[in-house]
C-alpha cells in the first residue's frame, strides 16, 4: 500500500492525450510536483537536475541490473537478461562485440546504402506527390539499417522486415521464453525469421557473427532475446526518431533556414531535434538503497522512473526549451541516458538520421504534413513516435 502522505502524480502518464502530447504536463510536473508517485507505482522524477542526478550518483540501478527490481514475467525476465549481456561491468565481451560493430569505419558502407536506398523510396513516393512517412520511409529505412548492421541478406532482412513491421512496435512479442514461445502470428514469424537469421550469419563480418565470435558460449535462446533487443533499439527507437523529427519540423519552418546548404545535416541538428523529442521519454530505474531527491524519500528496491522527455525540456537546462535552436549546445542532453549505461548506440543513432533525414529534406524541403500526425501504437509507454504520419512531396518535371 502507497503512503498517503507521498504526493500522488496530479497527471495520467498513460492517458492517450497527454501520450500524444506530454510537454504541458511535464512543464506542470516541473513546477508543481517534481518527484511524485503515479498511480500504478513508481516515482516520477521531472527536473533536468534531478534526472542527471539519478543517473550518475550511483542510488539506483538501471531496472535490467536491479537484484531487487521484481522481474516476475517471463518478458520482463528475458528482457533483463538481454540486456545485462551488453552491461558496461567487468569483461564484457558481447558488449564489446556490439561497440566495434558501430565504430565509425564500421557504419561508413551502412551510411552509403541507406542513403541510396532512402533516395530510391523518395524518388518513387514523388510520383503520388504524398508519402505516408512511417511506413513508406521511417520503418523500412530503420529495418534496412538494422539488417546491415548485423550482416544479413536480403532475403533473412525481408523476413526480419516483414514481421517486425506488421507487430506495429511489439517485436518482443517475438522473445524466447521458457515454454511459451509465441507459436501463431507476426510474433511466431519474427521468432522463426531471427532464429534463420542466426543460423544463415556464420561466415559474415555483421553483429551477428561478431557477437557469436565473442562469446560462443552463448545459447542461441539468449541470443535471439539480444538481437531483438538490439533490433528495437536499431529499428523502433530510430523510427520513432525520425517521425518526431519530421513533425517538429514541420511546425517550425523559420528555423529551417539554418539548415539550408548542408548536404548532410550537422550533428548539432540532429542532436537538437533529438532533445526537443526524444523517442525514449522515461528511463526505467530501481533505488539502490534509500535516498533523497527533491523532497521525497524513496526506499530502496523502489521503481523510479527518470523522465528524460521533461528534463529535456526543462528552462534550468535549456534557454527557450520550447523552441527548436540548431546552434544550441548538446552537453545537457539526456536522451541517450548518462554514467554507465549511456546508450553505446549513440554513433549509429546520429549516422542513421543524419542521412535519413538530410535525404528527407532534399527531396522535399520544409515538410509539409497533410493530416494531424496519429500517436496511436502498441510500443512500451517509456516509448514516443507516431504511429502514422502522412506528409507532401513534390514531384519531378
Amino acid at each position: 500500500m502507497m503512503d498517503s502522505s507521498v504526493p500522488l502524480c496530479p497527471v495520467d502518464i498513460l492517458d492517450p492525450l497527454v501520450r500524444a502530447d506530454p510537454y504541458a504536463s511535464y512543464a506542470r510536473l516541473r513546477e508543481q510536483s517534481p518527484v511524485c508517485r503515479l498511480h500504478f507505482g513508481p516515482w516520477l522524477v521531472t527536473r533536468h537536475a534531478d534526472v542527471a542526478y539519478l543517473l550518475t550518483a550511483e542510488v539506483c540501478d538501471h531496472w535490467a541490473q536491479a537484484p531487487a527490481a521484481g522481474l516476475n514475467s517471463p518478458v520482463e525476465q528475458a528482457l533483463s537478461d538481454a540486456l545485462r549481456l551488453m552491461s558496461p561491468e567487468g569483461d564484457n565481451y558481447v558488449r564489446q562485440a556490439v561497440v566495434n560493430a558501430l565504430a565509425p569505419t564500421s557504419l561508413r558502407t551502412l551510411e552509403t546504402s541507406l542513403a541510396e536506398e532512402a533516395s530510391r523510396r523518395l524518388y518513387a513516393a514523388q510520383a503520388h506527390g504524398e508519402i505516408e512517412l512511417m511506413s513508406g520511409f521511417a520503418i523500412p529505412l530503420t529495418l534496412e539499417a538494422a539488417r546491415l548492421l548485423m550482416g544479413l541478406d536480403a532475403t533473412c532482412g525481408a523476413r526480419i522486415g516483414t514481421a517486425a513491421a506488421a507487430l506495429d512496435g511489439d517485436v518482443f512479442s517475438a522473445l524466447h521464453l521458457p515454454g511459451c514461445n509465441p507459436q501463431t502470428g507476426m510474433g511466431a514469424a519474427l521468432n522463426h525469421a531471427v532464429t534463420q537469421a542466426i543460423a544463415a550469419s556464420e561466415g559474415s563480418d555483421g553483429l551477428i557473427a561478431r557477437i557469436v565470435r565473442a562469446a560462443p558460449g552463448l545459447s542461441p535462446a539468449r541470443l535471439h532475446n539480444l538481437l531483438l533487443v538490439i533490433l528495437f533499439a536499431a529499428h523502433q527507437n530510430l523510427a520513432a526518431f525520425i517521425g518526431n523529427a519530421v513533425v517538429a519540423l514541420s511546425e517550425h519552418a523559420d528555423d529551417m533556414e539554418v539548415l539550408a546548404g548542408h548536404p548532410k545535416l550537422p550533428s548539432k541538428a540532429v542532436l537538437e531535434l533529438l532533445r526537443f523529442d526524444s523517442p525514449i521519454q522515461y528511463i526505467a530505474l530501481s533505488a539502490r538503497h534509500n535516498f533523497q531527491i527533491g523532497g521525497q524519500h524513496i526506499v530502496a528496491g523502489e521503481p523510479v522512473l527518470a523522465c528524460i522527455g521533461s528534463a529535456n525540456r526543462d528552462p534550468s537546462a535549456w534557454n527557450e526549451p520550447d523552441r527548436l535552436d540548431f546552434t544550441r549546445d548538446a552537453r545537457a542532453l539526456l536522451s541517450f541516458g548518462l554514467g554507465p549505461w549511456r546508450c553505446i548506440g549513440v554513433g549509429l543513432a546520429q549516422a542513421v538520421a543524419a542521412v535519413l533525414l538530410s535525404t528527407l529534406l532534399t527531396a522535399s524541403g520544409t515538410p509539409r504534413l497533410t493530416v494531424r500526425p496519429d500517436w496511436g501504437g502498441r510500443g512500451p509507454f517509456v516509448h514516443r513516435g507516431p504511429r502514422r504520419l502522412y506528409m507532401r512531396l513534390g514531384t519531378h518535371g
